[in-house]
């Protein structure tokens, strides 16, 4: 499923829709997004728990392809729920977008979407 670069994600791996913290972060998409060969995307539990978001994990925009192909992902809010986003464009300044680099594993970084630029 990883080769140390990229992800591969079966679609069966993982379900859309709102869903239980618990049932993302031990989903095949969470895994993938942090490269992880473990059973869960620990990683990400910081931000995916009831603590920060009570209303669950809401993932969308995922559809069931033919061949392969490149994604970038948003992690984003509606203030009291988790958004994971398979095709994010957006342009409000908060989310995180994770993709694929030529180089080195995937990143998630804060952008300023009105000007491009890293929000540290």
């Amino acid at each position: 499923m990883l080769d140390g670069f990229t992800s591969f994600v079966p679609y069966e791996s993982f379900e859309q829709g709102v869903q239980e913290h618990k049932k993302f972060l031990e989903g095949g998409l969470a895994r993938g997004l942090v490269h992880t060969k473990g059973k869960k995307a620990s990683v990400i539990s910081p931000i995916a728990n009831n603590k920060e978001y009570s209303e669950q994990v809401d993932v969308w925009s995922f559809y069931s392809v033919g061949s392969p192909l490149v994604r970038v992902i948003g992690l984003s809010s509606d203030g009291s729920r988790l958004i994971v986003d398979g095709g994010y464009l957006s342009t409000n300044l908060n989310g995180y977008a994770f993709g694929g680099l030529v180089y080195g594993e995937a990143s998630a970084q804060k952008i300023n979407w009105q000007t491009h630029s890293r929000l540290e």
